[in-house]
C-alpha cells in the first residue's frame, strides 16, 4: 500500500463534498478500505434532473503504482444509465484525465487521472496544490460525465 493512502482520503472527501456548479454530490455512507483500493462512492446528480447515479473516486494500488480515477460501475443500481450510454458514445480524455476506457473486471468505466498530474502520488506530502489538482481533476471528470445525464434523461 502506498504511504499517501491515508492523506489521499480526506483530499476525495472534501472534493466529493466541493460545490461543481450545476450538480450535487455527497458522500454514500460507507468507503472500501482494503487494499489495492480506498475511496468513497458518492452520490451525484445534475440540477434539474431525477437521475441520480452513484459512482466512485479514489486510489488504486496497481503493479504500475498508484492511480487516481473516478469509476462508474454498469451494476444496476450504481451508475447503469449513464455506463450503458458512455460505452456506446466514447468520451475522449480531458485536460486533466486520460481518455476513459471500461475495466472489465470491475465492470466499470474508469477516468484516470493523467500520469504528469500524478507524479506527486510517489511522494509521502501532501499540500495545498495537491488539494487544487484534485478538486480540478473531480470537476472535469463531473461535467463530463454530466453530459451523458443530460443525453439520456434531458431536462
Amino acid at each position: 500500500m502506498t504511504s499517501i493512502y491515508p492523506s489521499l482520503i480526506p483530499l476525495v472527501e472534501l472534493a466529493i463534498q466541493s460545490h461543481v456548479e450545476g450538480y450535487s454530490s455527497a458522500i454514500f455512507p460507507g468507503h472500501e478500505e482494503a487494499w489495492p483500493r480506498l475511496g468513497r462512492h458518492f452520490s451525484l446528480q445534475k440540477d434539474g434532473t431525477a437521475i441520480i447515479i452513484y459512482p466512485w473516486f479514489g486510489a488504486y494500488d496497481s503493479a504500475l503504482g498508484p492511480v487516481i480515477y473516478v469509476g462508474l460501475s454498469g451494476l444496476p443500481g450504481w451508475c447503469e444509465p449513464v455506463y450503458e450510454i458512455m460505452l456506446t458514445q466514447k468520451p475522449s480524455s480531458g485536460k486533466t484525465y486520460r481518455m476513459p476506457y471500461k475495466d472489465s473486471l470491475r465492470n466499470e468505466i474508469c477516468f484516470v487521472l493523467k500520469e504528469e498530474n500524478a507524479d506527486w502520488l510517489k511522494s509521502t506530502e501532501a499540500e495545498e496544490k495537491h488539494k487544487k489538482l484534485l478538486f480540478d481533476f473531480f470537476a472535469e471528470v463531473i461535467n463530463c460525465i454530466g453530459q451523458y445525464i443530460f443525453y439520456r434523461f434531458p431536462y
